[in-house]
């Protein structure tokens, strides 16, 4: 199963886990982090949402290309492997985690996003 890593600006990010909950209740493999809302130190939140899931195959949504948190999030993909999708938008989001939900990167089935679609193999 892949994991989710949300990252916005301001409480963008917790919005979108609560639309992502609407449609599924059980959100275990969920993450998100509201940068620079109850504490200044987003690069430090993210590192530990990341060692929590070290060695999966996580997918990581941010939302302003070139914007601190993306800045953050592009720096440690040198330290981390995941993927990251910049622009994050609530159509994008719920497609994403409807098809990538149950495709691993250990799956027979594969996934791949486009700009125009994202495709389960």
């Amino acid at each position: 199963m892949n994991q989710f890593i949300i990252v916005t600006h301001a409480t963008l990010a917790g919005g979108f886990a609560d639309v992502v909950r609407f449609f599924k209740s059980d959100l275990e493999n969920v993450q998100f982090i509201n940068a620079y809302v109850e504490s200044q130190e987003f690069e430090k939140e993210f590192r530990t949402a990341l060692e929590k899931v070290k060695g999966e195959n996580v997918i990581v949504l941010s939302d302003i290309m070139g914007g601190s948190v993306n800045q953050v999030a592009t720096r440690l993909m040198q330290e981390f492997s995941y993927q990251l999708i910049t622009g994050i938008n609530l159509p994008l989001l719920i497609d994403l985690y409807a098809r990538w939900n149950n495709c691993g990167a250990d799956s027979e089935q594969r996934c791949q996003c486009k700009r125009t679609d994202c495709i389960c193999q």
